[in-house]
């Protein structure tokens, strides 16, 4: 039952006049810095992640078996994607290691912000096109954020999952 599952809101994330454009793990460009995933010590955005980021781990501890979190929104363009990666990426700096997951396979919009929307990753997985530790990919901005795109491979996840449930 739906009354049964607990929702619980950590906080809101004001508008902190980013672009959508402001994730990068992996870059050669000269703009690096302003693509990352790190989050400067000092800056407003430091401030509100990091209180996320605590109400977070404090009820994580408090229940044992809380090891995933969930970003949503009904809708596109509400900033799941970008939170998702800042709050990633606080985690991170607190030594946690965190496998960051593009799970939309059709849009793709963190694996687009991450600048990873033409490499192999989940998708490939569920279609058993590649392995998981081929396709994870190392932040050169966070020592322990690491991530998975969505994917690149063809055809439907749902078709090929639902085909390996019928043999």
């Amino acid at each position: 039952d739906i009354e049964d599952l607990e929702f619980l809101n950590f906080g809101s994330v004001p508008d902190l006049n980013s672009d959508k454009k402001v994730l990068k793990l992996v870059s050669n460009t000269e703009d690096s810095e302003r693509h990352s995933t790190y989050i400067s010590p000092n800056s407003p955005e430091s401030f509100v992640f990091g209180a996320i980021r605590s109400q977070l781990f404090h009820t994580m501890k408090s229940r044992e078996n809380m090891q995933m979190i969930s970003v949503t929104s009904p809708r596109q363009g509400h900033g799941k994607s970008l939170i998702t990666g800042k709050l990633a990426a606080s985690f991170a700096q607190t030594r946690k290691k965190i496998l960051l997951v593009d799970g939309d396979v059709i849009s793709k919009d963190l694996s687009h912000q991450l600048g990873a929307e033409n490499k192999p990753g989940l998708r490939d997985i569920l279609q058993e096109n590649a392995n998981l530790k081929d396709v994870v990919i190392k932040s050169n901005h966070c020592e322990n954020l690491d991530f998975l795109p969505a994917g690149i491979g063809q055809g439907s996840v749902a078709d090929h999952l639902f085909s390996e449930l019928c043999l």
